[in-house]
């Protein structure tokens, strides 16, 4: 055999156009050593990311509060209702209900306890990705028969700084879990594709890619990457009409020699074959997912920020350049990286066309390197839904949209640097220690990059290292030094985040609302108009426009932009108390009932709108349906200390006697107490009624005693000190007073004002 003749079969190629029919099967041996690499495999990914284990690892406010900690139906877990809206809702522009369901699971197992330390929900992330190298090793094995390449390209997708953002950020668990059904349908089409014909695993292709699709609508293109795997490695003959034989892929053309596979046929016949039939439900159902996601991402496409297509286009062609060169080079990775407000450098631009029409020529020049070809029509078809044409969010690129792509780009390394070993043996050690070094410093890296997921502060501090003029960054460190009371430092970030985005719409609401905190109403409600002008479709916008106005007295206007909100989101819980809220000052008490009546079905307020209505229907006289609420409140929330004292209040001083209960009441004033750490007058009010009502005056009225004592260190609660002492002079008389609208315990304003 010439030279030449080498140089076109390398032995990588030859063994993977081994056709099924004649492959051996695998010997024990063989299975020993595919275990033995699986092992090796889940070692390397936990020791590059071992920190995401740590006990200190937690949340960023980065979408980690909407997804988990803050999310009422993902808190409650696995239930009908919650189980349901995951399958129905689009909210947060996506529909994903496996990541739902995976994120109910995590706060099933872990409870509460979970929700405050939440590295077990960290963890569960690593072992997605630990599940995903071991299974791409697998699927690739299995198609290739070819051992290092396919444990290099596994190896490289394991422990790549890329995949830091993927793995450490809980709310990013779409990206683990759907590439976990890739990675599964991947295997199972291997399993299809080189046996014969069979239903069932057809049907599991189908389901893994169906699912995938329900995590994360990205798999879209996996379709055509199977398109692209019949060519390479499987040699499976595309322009075949039906019927197919299923006898083996070519298998007279692979041992003539020729790596084209068959005669080129018309485009009816191309139509017809097997190969493009075969993969009809998995375009439907890619076709399904791209509707369902424009459908839902219509809120979140940047028509705002009047990015034009000349700008989205130039950037796209940079970005796939850069996740090129970010693949060798992982030096200036960033947790974000905002769109380039004057766009992108024409030389920039050029370098990075030459770049993608060079490597896209080289890949057509060498049909023969099928994997060449395969490698990189993978990186650039699979990238393509985020490659920022159709511009969804501020950003120009992230890490985490290289979580898949990236695998056809380690392919192209790994079976290169195979075929550059058989071309020259004599530098195979030299080619090793390169990978032998390169591996381990990617793992460190990994394991740096991964630290700055660590919370809050870390992860918007290293966000502002690698470039101090993004927004959001700005925005959510303010956030974080409002939270720590730096109302001073969370000023200054908030004013920098609308300096650089002047049509920043959650920059400008946090800045009203420090703006209102300092005292400065009418500022903070010009930034809140100013929101709802940029965006008039943001519910958030309108509450707490209408918080300012309640502020300032001016209820109408306040209920009018509640309105707005629920119209606009009728689950917005905030809303909706809200709303109740206002209409309960103004007097609208039915209104005030109805509304948070429709409360009760959210499990995260239903207690607050149990304990709301409560009041409500004690304020207009209705004291048994007062007493209903109030007992639902406290089975909601069992430690309310409102709820308690209330109830414990109309067992003791309602005027019928059907209703009073002094022994319950004692009972849940106690509770009370206990909840209140004994430092609250409220309870001890409501035990002395409790008390007076059993007939122990003397006990009452040192519940008294102790309550006005509690009350004098406390600021405002004048009231109360009032009350305790009118309620004094009854119970020395020996006397009981059931004026149940001249002895309310807790005021509408002290019940319920939601400023948050």
């Amino acid at each position: 055999m010439g030279r030449k003749r080498k140089r076109e079969i390398s032995s990588v190629t030859a063994r993977s156009r081994i056709p099924s029919a004649e492959r051996k099967p695998p010997s024990d041996r063989r299975r020993w050593v595919t275990a033995g690499v699986c092992i090796i495999l889940s070692l390397l990914t936990w020791v590059a990311f071992q920190v995401v284990s740590s006990k200190d690892f937690s949340y960023v406010n980065l979408d980690d509060n909407r997804y988990v900690y803050n999310n009422a139906h993902v808190v409650q877990g696995l239930t009908k209702e919650s189980i349901e809206w995951a399958f129905t809702s689009l909210e947060y522009d996506n529909w994903h209900p496996l990541t739902w369901l995976s994120h109910m699971l995590d706060s099933q197992m872990f409870g509460p306890e979970g929700l405050q330390h939440p590295w077990a929900y960290h963890r569960t992330n690593l072992l997605l990705h630990t599940a995903n190298v071991v299974v791409l090793f697998l699927a690739l094995r299995q198609m290739t028969s070819a051992l290092w390449p396919s444990m290099l390209v596994a190896v490289l997708f394991a422990v790549h700084p890329m995949r830091a953002e993927s793995v450490a950020w809980i709310s990013e668990r779409k990206d683990v879990l759907s590439g976990l059904f890739f990675m599964l349908t991947l295997w199972a089409y291997g399993r299809y594709a080189t046996r014969e014909w069979s239903w069932p695993r057809y049907l599991l292709v189908v389901t893994f890619y169906g699912l995938g699709l329900m995590a994360k609508p990205m798999l879209v293109s996996l379709p055509v990457l199977l398109l692209l795997l019949d060519y390479w490695p499987l040699r499976r003959p595309p322009y075949s009409p039906l019927p197919y034989s299923g006898k083996g892929p070519g298998a007279r053309a692979i041992r003539s020699g020729q790596l084209s596979i068959a005669p080129r046929r018309g485009m009816a016949a191309i139509l017809l074959s097997r190969a493009i039939i075969e993969k009809a439900p998995l375009f439907l159902l890619a076709l399904a997912s791209c509707s369902i996601t424009m459908f839902a991402q219509r809120g979140a496409m940047l028509v705002i920020d009047n990015i034009s297509f000349s700008m989205r286009l130039t950037n796209s062609v940079a970005a796939y350049a850069s996740y090129v060169g970010m693949l060798f080079w992982p030096a200036n990775l960033a947790p974000m990286y905002p769109f380039p407000e004057h766009g992108i450098a024409w030389l920039k631009v050029t370098i990075s066309l030459a770049v993608l029409v060079g490597v896209s020529a080289l890949a057509i020049r060498q049909r023969r390197c099928g994997w060449l070809a395969v490698g990189w029509l993978w990186f650039l078809i699979s990238i393509f839904p985020v490659i920022g044409l159709v511009q969804v969010g501020v950003q120009s690129m992230a890490d985490r949209y290289t979580y898949l792509p990236h695998i056809g780009l380690y392919i192209v390394l790994a079976w290169g640097l195979e075929t550059w070993m058989a071309r020259w043996p004599q530098r195979r050690w030299t080619w090793a220690a390169a990978v032998a070094v390169a591996i381990p410093l990617f793992a460190l890296k990994t394991s740096v990059q991964t630290a700055t997921w660590k919370n809050n502060d870390t992860f918007w501090t290293a966000a502002l290292a690698s470039n101090p003029d993004i927004a959001v960054a700005h925005n959510n460190l303010g956030y974080i030094r409002q939270e720590q009371g730096r109302m001073d430092e969370a000023f200054e970030h908030f004013c920098r985040a609308v300096e650089i985005r002047p049509r920043y719409v959650e920059g400008h609401i946090n800045l009203g609302n420090v703006l209102t905190f300092k005292g400065q109403l009418e500022e903070g409600l010009k930034h809140y108009r100013t929101a709802i002008e940029i965006r008039p479709d943001f519910d958030q916008s309108y509450v707490n426009l209408g918080t300012g106005l309640m502020l300032r007295g001016d209820f109408p206007e306040a209920e009018k932009n509640f309105r707005i909100a629920l119209k606009i989101n009728p689950e917005y819980t905030e809303a909706g108390m809200k709303l109740g809220t206002v209409l309960g000052r103004q007097q609208k008490f039915e209104e005030a009932i109805a509304c948070y009546e429709a409360m009760l079905k959210f499990p995260g307020v239903r207690g607050d709108a149990a304990h709301s209505l409560g009041y409500l229907y004690f304020v207009t006289k209705r004291p048994i349906k007062a007493l209903e609420n109030w007992k639902l409140a406290i089975d909601v929330e069992p430690n309310s200390i409102l709820a308690l004292t209330m109830t414990a209040w109309l067992l003791s001083t309602d005027p019928d006697p059907v209703i009073r209960n002094p022994t319950e009441a004692i009972r849940l004033s106690n509770r009370a107490i206990e909840q209140s750490n004994r430092g609250y007058p409220h309870p001890f009010v409501a035990l002395a009624a409790a008390q007076a009502e059993a007939g122990d005056f003397p006990a009452a009225l040192q519940s008294l005693e102790r309550a006005r004592e509690l009350g004098a260190k406390q600021a405002n609660t004048e009231r109360i000190i009032g009350l305790a002492g009118n309620l004094e002079t009854f119970y020395r008389a020996g006397k009981i007073c059931y004026n149940r609208d001249s002895l309310l315990l807790i005021t509408p304003d002290e019940l319920h004002v939601r400023g948050k």
